[in-house]
């Protein structure tokens, strides 16, 4: 009877034996079906010589620099915007000095027809250069029998070809104030710089929005555009900043678009073969794309057609591989060309900002003298 027990005890203890070893050899859960954890001994594979490749001896299961999925708190365009604004009241005030200085011209001279006049296009818009001006007599309209002249509107000043100092000292001669020389000259200084700041400004947001205009086309605002712009309290700005303004929010939108649709790019190849890694550029929008086996954890900065041939792929996972790759090509494409683009803007525009700023302040502004009568 006690043998019969003892045998009864060995069998019930060899199955549990056998029980724990078949729990220990099964495959985890979360494991993926025909992946191995671990790549085995010698499956690491050599690349071809000419291939540009980035050895890594760490195992595949680190953490990769994926950027962080969540939305940009800060756009690319808020530099460009912060130039805009930056250029748009600068050139503004160039052009309040402009009209102020014809004004102070005036009141610190006798009456005579040498003359500042601010020149702006169309009537009533702000002035965009400051000429001198020889006025000319009033010419009659009508004849002495009243009968109309069918000419065009008399011209009432002309403008002087006023280029250096010479210039502008035989314009004083000409037109008999020898007396006010020093008067006249003190204008001189001012009035070019004037001239020079406005002409900078001008041109850089001139050529920086034909610049994004020909990427965007026309800027058409919503109404969250237009709640942004209100926000920033833009209802003071007037001339081209304002559609600078938007074309500058409208590309940070697309940069934004092209970083997110590379990471959905990403997380789209987790279940390939090769997948694709996107590691942090120079800058934080810039993005450097690696693609990496994932059995032996082999990376490449380009994806060539004879690493995919040496990786022995399926016909479908080449096909999606080779998709993936094509996709990200033009991403990567559009991404450069329109961080160009805003980068370039904003140099041209910060550049512009800092050259007027130093005419500016090369030439101290005119002090407003008035004209005694009889001096």
């Amino acid at each position: 009877m006690k043998n019969l027990m003892l045998k009864g005890i060995r069998q019930i203890l060899k199955l549990l034996d056998a029980g724990g070893r078949d729990s220990h050899e099964e495959q985890p859960a979360d494991s993926q079906p025909g992946r191995e954890d671990k790549p085995a001994q010698g499956s690491m594979m050599i690349p071809a010589c000419s291939e540009p490749t980035i050895t890594n001896p760490s195992p595949s299961n680190r953490a990769d620099p994926v950027p962080d999925p969540r939305r940009i708190e800060t756009s690319i365009s808020d530099g460009l915007r912060e130039q805009t604004l930056a250029c748009a009241f600068l050139r503004k005030s160039v052009e309040s000095e402009m009209a102020e200085l014809c004004r102070t011209y005036r009141s610190s001279m006798p009456p005579c027809s040498l003359q500042l006049f601010a020149w702006g296009y169309p009537k009533g818009s702000p002035p965009r250069v400051l000429y001198w001006v020889r006025l000319s007599k009033k010419q009659r309209v009508f004849d002495d029998s009243l009968v109309p002249i069918p000419n065009k509107r008399p011209r009432w000043f002309k403008v002087l070809k006023i280029r250096t100092r010479g210039d502008l000292h035989g314009a004083i001669h000409w037109n008999g104030l020898d007396r006010h020389r020093r008067t006249v000259m003190s204008f001189y200084d001012r009035w070019w710089a004037l001239n020079n700041s406005h002409s900078l400004l001008a041109r850089a947001m001139q050529y920086s929005k034909m610049a994004l205009d020909f990427h965007l086309g026309p800027p058409c605002p919503g109404n969250d555009v237009l709640d942004f712009l209100m926000k920033h309290d833009l209802r003071h700005l007037e001339g081209p900043g304002v559609g600078m303004f938007v074309m500058a929010w409208q590309m940070g939108r697309l940069v934004e678009r092209n970083l997110f649709a590379l990471e959905e790019l990403q997380e789209r190849t987790t279940g390939l073969p090769v997948r694709l890694v996107l590691a942090p550029g120079p800058t934080e929008f810039d993005r450097a794309v690696e693609w990496e086996h994932q059995l032996s954890g082999q990376r490449w900065r380009t994806l060539l057609d004879r690493s995919l041939n040496t990786l022995k792929l399926s016909p479908q996972d080449l096909a999606a591989i080779q998709g993936v790759a094509s996709e990200c090509k033009e991403l990567m494409q559009s991404l450069s060309k329109r961080l160009g683009i805003i980068r370039g803007a904003e140099s041209r525009l910060a550049k512009a900002h800092r050259e007027s700023t130093q005419v500016l302040e090369q030439c101290t502004p005119v002090e407003c003298i008035p004209w005694i009568p009889g001096s």
